[in-house]
C-alpha cells in the first residue's frame, strides 16, 4: 500500500469481493484479505465442512473455508442491523461514545472473530475429534495430548474451540508482525492490535481481559453472541443455508436478510439483550424449524453415523499399529512423530502447516487410511473399505427415530402401558444423560441389579462420558437378552446423539410496542421444535449383516430395555441419590 493509504481507516474500506453461492457477493477488506492468504486459513480448504456426509448427500463437499467466509459476512450484517436498530445503546457499548473509530474496530473485531472461528477443526471436522476423545477416554493418548485435553477443559471449551483459540492467537501475531514489517503507522498497529486481543478474549474465552481497551465488557458479550449465540448467530445462520444448498435439503429457506434486519439491542436492568421485533417472527421459526430438520435428517443421517464410527474406529486401529504403519508413511511425509496421536497436536499442525506445507487435512488422512490399509490389511480392512468405497459395515438396525417409537407403542401396549407416551421414554432417557456417570450406574444398578459388578467394572470409567457410560451397560445387557431370547451372540454398536435443540433460548425476546416478551412464551411453534430437540436421536447398528427377523426381535428387545430404564427412573425419581 502508498505510505498515504497506511491508515486505520483505508485498512477497513473493501479491497476486493469474493463470489459467493449463498450471500452472492462478499466484500473483504485489506486485513481480511491478509488473513486470508495465511497457511492457517488456506488449511480450511483441505476440511470438509460436512465430514463423510458427501458420501450420502455427493454434493456435501463444501468446505469449512467457505463456510469461514460466510459467517464473517453474516456477523457483519448482524452488527450493521444493530447499529441501525439501536444507536443509542450502541454508543453505551464504548468508552468513548462519539469515537467511529472505536466502533469500526469493533466492527472488524467482529467479523474476523467468525472468520476464524474455525480455523482449529481437525481433519473431517468433528468426527476426528470425537476419535481423538475416544483415545483420551481409553487412555491411548500421550502425555502431551492429555495436556491439550485439560487445559481445554480447564477453559471450558471444546476441542476444536481450543485449538482455535491456539491457532488465531499465532496466526494474527504473524499478521500483527507483516504489517510492522511494513512499517505502518504506529496508531493503525495499535488499533489493529486492540481489535487482535478482542478476537482472541471472544475465542478464547477470556472474559476478564476486554475491560478496559476499546470496548466495554457488555459489547464484548454481544461479539460473542453473534459469534456463536444459543439461536441466532453468524454461525448458525451460514452453515444452515449453506449446508441445505449443498446437500439438497429443503430446510434452509431462510431469508436471511429479512431476518437480520430486524435485529434489534434492548437493555434490561443495566444488561443487553438481543430482541427481534414481531414483523420477523416467521423468519425466525424458519430457522428453528431448518436447524432441527437438518439435523435431524443430514447431520444425524443413519449412515452418516455408521461412517463415522468406522472413521473411528480405523484411527484407533491406526494408533495400536503406528509402528508399522509408519514405516510406510515415512516414504510420502518424510517426518512423523512416534506416537500417531501426535498428528493432532496443535503445535504439530501449526509447524507443518507454516513451514512445511504439509497440511493435516482430510487428504492428509485419505493418504494414512491408504498406506495403512496395507500395512495391517485384516484389523483395518472393513473400517477404510467402509470409507473409500462405502462399503458399510455397521448395519443399521434403528435407522429413525419413529422407528423406535413405533416400537416403543407396540410394548407399552401389550405390557397394558397405554398412560405411558413412547416419547416420554425418549425424553425420560434424554433426562437421564444429562446425569453424572455415577448417577447413571446407580439407576442401571436398580433397574438390573443382577450381575451389576461386572458391568459396573466394564462401563465405570473413570473418563467416561455419561454418554459413553448409557452406552456400554446398555450394550451389554442387550447382548444378554439378545443371547438369552435369539441363541446367538450379535456385536451391537449403540449410538445417542446430543440433543439438537439448545437447553434454553439464551434470553431471547420479542419486541412489541417497547415491552419485551421471552421468545418461548410468543411462538408455539419454536417452543414445541424445542422440547422436540432436547432427547437424543438413538441408533442401533450390528457389525454383522442378520435377517429380518431377528432385526425386528433386536427393536423389540431395545425398546424393552429403554421401558424398563424409564420406569425404574420414574419409580426412584428422574436423578438417583
Amino acid at each position: 500500500m502508498r505510505k498515504e493509504e497506511t491508515s486505520f481507516e483505508n485498512l477497513l474500506k473493501t479491497r476486493t469481493y469474493i463470489k459467493d453461492p449463498v450471500h452472492k457477493l462478499i466484500p473483504i477488506n485489506f486485513v481480511e484479505y491478509k488473513i486470508l492468504q495465511h497457511p492457517l486459513m488456506l488449511r480450511l480448504h483441505g476440511i470438509k465442512q460436512l465430514g463423510f456426509t458427501y458420501l450420502v448427500y455427493p454434493q456435501a463437499k463444501h468446505s469449512r473455508f467457505e463456510h469461514s467466509l460466510g459467517a464473517m459476512h453474516v456477523a457483519g450484517m448482524i452488527w450493521t442491523s444493530f447499529m441501525n436498530n439501536s444507536p443509542g445503546i450502541i454508543s453505551e457499548l464504548f468508552p468513548t461514545s462519539s469515537s467511529r473509530k472505536d466502533q469500526s474496530a469493533f466492527y472488524l473485531a467482529t467479523r474476523i472473530s467468525a472468520l476464524l472461528h474455525d480455523v482449529g477443526h481437525l481433519p473431517y471436522s468433528h468426527v476426528t475429534e470425537s476419535a481423538l476423545e475416544t483415545a483420551y477416554e481409553n487412555g491411548e493418548l500421550p502425555e502431551e495430548m492429555n495436556e491439550i485435553f485439560e487445559k481445554a477443559e480447564k477453559r471450558k471449551l471444546k476441542l476444536h474451540e481450543y485449538y482455535g483459540c491456539i491457532f488465531s492467537e499465532k496466526l494474527l501475531k504473524d499478521i500483527l508482525t507483516g504489517f510492522k514489517k511494513e512499517e505502518f503507522p504506529k496508531q493503525t498497529i495499535k488499533m489493529l492490535s486492540e481489535a487482535f486481543k478482542s478476537v482472541k478474549a471472544v475465542l478464547c474465552r477470556d472474559d476478564d481481559t476486554i475491560e478496559g481497551r476499546l470496548f466495554k465488557k457488555e459489547a464484548h458479550n454481544i461479539m460473542k453472541q453473534i459469534i456463536s449465540g444459543e439461536i441466532i448467530d453468524a454461525d448458525k445462520i451460514d452453515y444452515l443455508v449453506r449446508d441445505a444448498y449443498n446437500t439438497g435439503a429443503t430446510f434452509g429457506a431462510i431469508d436471511i436478510e429479512r431476518l437480520i434486519s430486524g435485529l434489534m439491542l434492548y437493555d434490561e436492568g443495566g444488561k443487553v439483550k438481543i430482541s427481534i421485533p414481531t414483523k420477523i417472527i416467521s423468519n425466525l421459526e424458519d430457522l428453528f424449524y431448518a436447524r432441527y430438520m437438518m439435523y435431524k435428517w443430514v447431520y444425524l443421517h443413519h449412515k452418516v453415523i455408521s461412517l463415522e464410527l468406522s472413521y473411528i474406529n480405523a484411527l484407533q486401529t491406526i494408533g495400536r499399529n503406528w509402528s508399522k504403519n509408519k514405516k510406510k508413511i515415512l516414504k510420502v511425509f518424510g517426518h512423523l512423530p512416534n506416537n500417531f496421536w501426535e498428528l493432532f497436536h496443535p503445535e504439530y499442525i501449526y509447524k507443518s502447516t507454516t513451514k512445511f506445507c504439509l497440511r493435516i487435512d482430510d487428504s492428509f488422512i485419505d493418504i494414512i487410511l491408504r498406506y495403512s490399509l496395507s500395512a495391517n490389511a485384516n484389523s483395518i480392512a472393513e473400517d477404510v473399505n467402509a470409507l473409500l468405497n462405502r462399503k458399510a459395515k455397521f448395519n443399521s438396525i434403528i435407522k429413525r427415530e419413529e422407528d423406535l417409537l413405533v416400537e416403543l407403542f407396540e410394548v407399552l401396549s401389550s405390557e397394558n402401558e397405554k398412560r405411558i407416551k413412547p416419547i416420554d421414554v425418549l425424553e425420560k432417557t434424554g433426562e437421564l444423560l444429562q446425569s453424572s456417570s455415577v448417577e447413571i450406574l446407580d439407576v442401571v444398578k436398580k433397574t438390573w441389579p443382577e450381575g451389576f459388578e461386572k458391568l459396573n467394572e466394564e462401563c465405570g470409567k473413570v473418563k467416561n462420558s455419561s454418554y459413553d457410560t448409557l452406552k456400554c451397560c446398555l450394550e451389554k445387557i442387550l447382548g444378554e437378552k439378545i443371547n438369552k431370547k435369539l441363541k446367538k451372540d450379535i456385536e451391537l454398536t449403540l449410538y445417542f446423539s446430543q440433543r439438537i435443540s439448545p437447553k434454553s433460548l439464551g434470553g431471547l425476546s420479542l419486541m412489541s410496542d417497547g415491552k419485551a416478551l421471552p421468545i418461548e412464551h410468543v411462538s408455539s411453534i419454536i417452543s414445541q421444535i424445542n422440547r422436540a430437540g432436547q432427547h437424543p436421536m438413538i441408533f442401533l447398528y450390528s457389525k454383522e449383516k442378520i435377517g429380518k427377523s431377528e432385526e425386528s426381535s433386536i427393536r423389540r428387545i431395545l425398546a424393552e430395555a429403554l421401558i424398563e430404564l424409564y420406569l425404574s427412573l420414574r419409580k426412584n425419581g428422574s436423578k438417583p441419590s
